[in-house]
């Protein structure tokens, strides 16, 4: 037997005064006591309150669907994040984004106002005007690794731990990629890469190896390097260098 979600009840079926009068308290509870709906974002006020809209929307006992439209927005509801310990998690919330609105028991407008404990601003309990809004949903597909994700009109940008360590990514004009891993660290890009540091910079390595078509030490418009092998005029004299730094080697 497949197991379902949906309850075991048919009202229509049910003919004595109690189950009447407990279908009676259940459409009222549904009318009159929120806790959670799913929704969808509908406006972005510039003070960061959103208008959300359900997503479910009722069907009446002849199959009429009840279309959710304006009436039925909850506005001016604050979103909520993880923020704790002096850390936070924040996520600009965009115009059609989903997530639940979790509607308190009591009415939250003196907290919202003064973010800090307060009383309760009315008599009205339960009422989605007493909600908060957590951006959330779900994948189509299995999730497997845990990913940090954003993504514009300019581009993505990811993190993503796996099994095999983590990888830093931006996909725009110009793409990088940084993977830490147990075979080291890498870092791949198409764009330039800028190291600047007002004090020293120590680099420590049992061998570096630089590759490239122009090495400038010092700076850029130097004089070239000599090496073993090379040939040289010293005050008229030529000669070839046959000692050099066994620390520092050139091709």
């Amino acid at each position: 037997m497949t197991k379902s979600n949906v309850p075991n009840n048919n009202p229509s079926r049910e003919g004595d005064f109690f189950s009447a009068f407990r279908q009676i308290v259940r459409s009222y509870l549904s009318d009159n006591v929120c806790t959670a709906d799913i929704v969808q974002v509908a406006k972005v006020s510039d003070d960061g309150t959103l208008d959300l809209l359900p997503v479910l929307e009722r069907v009446t006992t002849t199959g009429e669907t009840l279309k959710n439209t304006e009436d039925d927005l909850i506005c001016g509801v604050k979103p909520f994040y993880f923020v704790g310990g002096g850390c936070e998690i924040s996520i600009p919330v965009s115009v059609g984004d989903f997530g639940i609105l979790l509607s308190c028991k009591f009415d939250i407008a003196g907290f919202i106002e003064k973010h800090a404990s307060a009383d309760v601003a009315s008599q009205r309990q339960f009422d989605r005007s007493n909600g908060v809004f957590i951006p959330f949903d779900f994948f189509a597909e299995k999730k497997t690794d845990l990913t940090i994700k954003r993504t514009t009109e300019n581009g993505t940008d990811s993190a993503v731990f796996d099994d095999s360590g983590i990888t830093i990514t931006h996909a725009g004009e110009k793409t990088a990629t940084i993977v830490l891993s147990d075979s080291g660290v890498s870092i791949q890009t198409d764009a330039d890469i800028s190291l600047t540091a007002t004090g020293k910079v120590n680099v420590d390595a049992n061998e570096a190896t630089i590759t490239a078509s122009a090495v400038n030490l010092g700076g850029s418009g130097g004089q070239p390097v000599a090496r073993v092998g090379d040939t040289v005029t010293v005050n008229g004299v030529s000669g070839t260098i046959t000692a050099g730094s066994s620390t520092v080697k050139a091709v």
